[in-house]
């Protein structure tokens, strides 16, 4: 998903339903796109229409415009130590790699940032 207005709503939505999110810039080579979706096992992408065609052939995939109509949404408990997002090495040695950081780290960081 390209850096956006959007994209931060989006990434807000999906700390709200408990979600965790792998941010994937939609201009890295397909090969590596499919790599960081499997090996972070994603089981949806949530990006622009324009950059569906990147994506691994059968993988499920969401965009903003098009969002399956949601039921009854039930509050979802998040603790410190629930997953909140998953970031990649740059792979300069070999593989990237994944480094899951968990929910109370990002507040640890959104607080010291809003405390800055």
């Amino acid at each position: 998903m390209e850096r956006s207005v959007e994209m931060v709503v989006a990434l807000l939505g999906i700390v709200h339903a408990g979600a965790a999110w792998l941010p994937l810039d939609p201009e890295l080579p397909a090969a590596r796109l499919a790599f960081l979706i499997e090996d972070a096992d994603a089981k949806v992408t949530l990006t622009q229409a324009q950059w569906l065609s990147r994506l691994p052939v059968g993988h499920q995939a969401w965009t903003l415009d098009a969002l399956p109509q949601a039921s009854a949404f039930e509050p979802i408990s998040v603790q410190a130590n629930d997953l909140a997002y998953v970031l990649y090495t740059s792979g300069s040695t070999g593989q990237p790699k994944g480094v899951m950081n968990e929910h109370g780290a990002l507040m640890n960081r959104l607080h010291w940032m809003q405390d800055a």
